[in-house]
């Protein structure tokens, strides 16, 4: 048994997961929350049993589902998570007290199982699910660490000056320069991980359920139509992350983006030149080719949280993307599907979304025919 005498006290983490639902107080009778991990990881038992002890504390319903059991009895996915299903059966009628905590991690099986549980089946719950994708344990006490509340009061302030915006300006060097018109029709969504507060609701204003990360980002989509993509063309150099990986000091990798596209022709004639790994080079151009929008950028995106270094937390290899596309001063492109079932106002349905940063860009939006700073391009905003 892995010795476990070195765990931060769990509390607040747990507490901080369930500020995320707003499953708190003394009075949550009625919420029924269920939590899904992969039991084999002890430190993923411990943070699930932290989370339903601070869960019982609210009068909550409880339940625990370990999918490494389910493993073991199915070696089918469908058959799987049909067996999952039908072990997850909320009581209440009302879809605001259904919650879910998906903490599968990235990679291997999981990963062919971990969406599939939150948007084939606990949305079709019409539940509210907390998805943290982590594997590692430093990742998660650096996720659940935030306050959900300081994450939304930036991303408040941004999302009310970017979306009267009519064109943005994103540097990421001196000689790579991504300048467009913005389409009106788009819109920013705080992802701060009050997940109910902001997920959309149907077509009456009712409330259908839906899912988010942790916090903290602020995002949109490029392309409200696929005309608008005509008009986006420039270089973006990316040098934080990208498939979910961080990028080393001084490694980087430039996109030619024409008319929307990224220039695959010439990607993949300059891959010998690129300053990262053979193989991680493959994998890049392989995603931009998986189908018709992979080489399109289709959300842009903003990190909100203070307290993490960038180039100490690239430097530790055990940290995992999620963590990095919250950093403050950060700018994350997902080429490839858009987000747009979060309400962005965008269009494209993509396999792909490959999620690339750069960690010290500028980012200037033109708001009233003024041009205002988002990001000075050193890792600070007046907004935080």
């Amino acid at each position: 048994m892995e010795d476990l005498t070195h765990l931060k006290d769990l509390k607040p983490l747990a507490d901080n997961a369930l500020r995320c639902l707003d499953i708190k107080g003394p009075n949550q009778r009625g919420q029924e929350l269920v939590i899904i991990y992969n039991g084999s990881d002890p430190y993923k038992t411990k943070l699930a049993e932290a989370i339903m002890d601070e869960s019982l504390r609210t009068s909550a319903s409880v339940a625990r589902r370990d999918i490494d059991q389910y493993f073991k009895n199915y070696e089918d996915d469908d058959h799987l998570l049909a067996e999952l299903n039908e072990g997850i059966a909320y009581r209440t009628n009302n879809p605001l007290k259904r919650n879910a905590i998906n903490l599968l991690p990235l990679g291997g099986r999981y990963d062919k199982v971990r969406r599939r549980v939150t948007q084939d089946l606990m949305i079709n719950k019409k539940a509210y699910v907390l998805q943290v994708p982590f594997s590692k344990q430093e990742t998660a006490e650096a996720i659940f660490s935030i306050d959900p509340d300081r994450a939304e009061e930036v991303a408040l302030r941004m999302k009310a000056d970017l979306d009267r915006a009519s064109e943005y300006m994103i540097e990421s060097s001196p000689t790579s320069v991504l300048q467009y018109p913005v389409n009106p029709n788009l819109s920013w969504v705080v992802s701060v991980g009050k997940i109910k507060k902001y997920s959309p609701l149907g077509p009456q204003g009712e409330s259908i359920g839906g899912w988010g990360n942790p916090p903290g980002e602020i995002f949109t989509s490029f392309a409200n139509e696929p005309r608008d993509y005509e008009a986006i063309s420039g270089e973006l150099l990316f040098d934080a992350f990208t498939l979910g990986h961080a990028l080393n000091q001084g490694e980087f990798f430039h996109t030619e983006i024409n008319r929307g596209r990224v220039n695959t022709d010439i990607f993949a004639r300059a891959i010998v030149n690129m300053e990262i790994s053979h193989d991680l080079r493959g994998k890049i151009l392989e995603t931009f080719l998986l189908d018709e929008w992979a080489n399109c950028p289709g959300e842009l995106g903003l990190g909100l949280v203070k307290g993490f270094d960038l180039a100490t937390e690239r430097g530790r290899s055990s940290l995992e993307g999620l963590t990095f596309e919250k950093i403050a001063g950060t700018l994350h492109v997902g080429f490839g599907d858009d987000e747009n079932e979060r309400g962005t106002g965008g269009f494209v349905k993509s396999k792909a979304h490959n999620d690339c940063g750069i960690s010290r860009p500028r980012f200037e939006a033109k708001i009233d025919n003024k041009w205002v700073t988002i990001l000075d391009g050193s890792g600070n905003s007046p907004y935080f």
